[in-house]
C-alpha cells in the first residue's frame, strides 16, 4: 500500500491528520489513549508516532491508517462523513484532496474509461449504479451505453462531445470539446481526428 504513496502525500495526509486532531481539542495523548482503548491496549499509537507521522517525517505504518479511520474524526469535506481507510491511503497517494474531497486523475493515462470513473468516484454519496444512471442522464445517454464506452467500447463522435460536457478535471471545471478530443486521439485515432476538423 505505502509503496504509492508519495513523499508530500504523507506530508498532505499528516498535516490533515493533525487538523482535525486539533479541531477536536485532541493533543497526540489523547490519541494514544483512545487508540489504547479501541484496542484494549494490543495497539497504541504512540506520541511520539503520532508526532512524526503529523510532520511527515514518519511513514505510518498501515495499521496507523486503520486506526486513524476507526477514530473517525478526519472528516470527508463533501460527504460530511469520516474519511475511510482507502480514503486516507488514497489522500497520502495524492489522487484525493483532502481539502475538497474530489478524486483527481494525477498520472492516471487519461481515458474515457479513467474519466469515467473518476467522475463516479466523485459521487461518493452515491451507489455507483446510481452514479453511473445520473452521469449517463446529465450526458443524454443510455446507461447501458455509458457502462459499454467504460468497458472500453468505442464512443462515437457525439457522444465523445456529451461526455465532454459532463466529465470534469483534477480542478473540477468541465472539459472543452476540442480539449477532451485531442487528448482522447491516441486511444481513438480514427475516431477523433475527423471531430477535431469539424470542431476547429
Amino acid at each position: 500500500m505505502t509503496k504509492f504513496w508519495t513523499n508530500r502525500g504523507i506530508k498532505i495526509l499528516g498535516a490533515v491528520v493533525k487538523r482535525a486532531r486539533e479541531e477536536r481539542g485532541w493533543t497526540v495523548r489523547d490519541i494514544e489513549k483512545l487508540t489504547g482503548e479501541l484496542y484494549q491496549g494490543r495497539y497504541t499509537i504512540s506520541r511520539g508516532t503520532m508526532s512524526d507521522f503529523e510532520r511527515g517525517i514518519r511513514i505510518p505504518a498501515h495499521n496507523t491508517v486503520v486506526v486513524l479511520a476507526k477514530l473517525k474524526f478526519v472528516i470527508n469535506p463533501v460527504t460530511g462523513k469520516p474519511f475511510t481507510e482507502d480514503e486516507l491511503s488514497d489522500i497520502a497517494a495524492e489522487v484525493l484532496d483532502p481539502e475538497t474531497g474530489r478524486y483527481k486523475l494525477r498520472d492516471r493515462k487519461i481515458t474515457i474509461a479513467a474519466l469515467i470513473d473518476l467522475e463516479i468516484k466523485n459521487r461518493p454519496w452515491l451507489l455507483k449504479r446510481l452514479a453511473f444512471s445520473n452521469l449517463a442522464a446529465e450526458a443524454g445517454l443510455e446507461v447501458e451505453r455509458l457502462e459499454a464506452i467504460y468497458s472500453g467500447e468505442r464512443p462515437t463522435d457525439e457522444e465523445l462531445v456529451k461526455l465532454a460536457s459532463v466529465l470534469t478535471k483534477d480542478n473540477g471545471t468541465h472539459w472543452q470539446e476540442t480539449e477532451l478530443l485531442e487528448m482522447l486521439e491516441s486511444e481513438f485515432p480514427s475516431n477523433t481526428s475527423e471531430s477535431l476538423q469539424k470542431a476547429q
